[in-house]
């Protein structure tokens, strides 16, 4: 390359060599850092902001939760114990993607394990946005469910931690 060439994309832009891969042009990269994100981020988003009774009655069918939600009224909250269980696994499972779309994000891409950082606060402020929103869709927005989602984020960011994978 020349040297005029490098000036002109000016100080430390990268070549064509060490661009990063989200900014191909052809957007598989892009599509497979942020893709699952967006994807499971709506996921969780839509299952906190449903009405409760659709909610309930899609969980009462899995095997697990099934004996928990035995005798609920629909017409009801769900059970303390079993939102809050909810909100930790849904924001446990959130974080791998978060994760992963937050490592191609200019700047943290070249900052080793910044991704695990700003993918968990990424989670953590999504939780709270979606508590606010769920008290405009007429869902009760309560603090300890951001609590829960918190719990939910530092479980996946412990076992990375431990494991030694950020």
């Amino acid at each position: 390359m020349s040297k005029g060439a490098a000036s002109r994309r000016g100080p430390g832009a990268p070549d064509e060599e060490t661009r990063g891969a989200s900014q191909r042009s052809d957007g598989s990269s892009w599509r497979s850092a942020h893709l699952p994100a967006i994807v499971a981020c709506l996921g969780v988003g839509v299952l906190l902001l449903l009405p409760v009774e659709p909610v309930l009655e899609w969980l009462s069918r899995l095997p697990l939760l099934s004996s928990w939600l035995e005798g609920h009224d629909s017409g009801q909250r769900l059970p303390s114990q079993t939102d809050k269980i909810a909100h930790v696994l849904m924001f446990g499972a959130l974080s791998p993607f978060l994760h992963r779309s937050a490592g191609s994000w200019p700047g943290v891409r070249e900052a080793p394990g910044a991704s695990l950082g700003v993918g968990a606060l990424a989670a953590v402020a999504y939780g709270g946005l979606l508590e606010v929103l769920q008290g405009w869709a007429g869902r009760s927005a309560d603090p300890l469910d951001l609590v829960a989602d918190a719990v939910g984020v530092a479980i996946y960011v412990s076992g990375v931690v431990l494991l030694g994978r950020s």
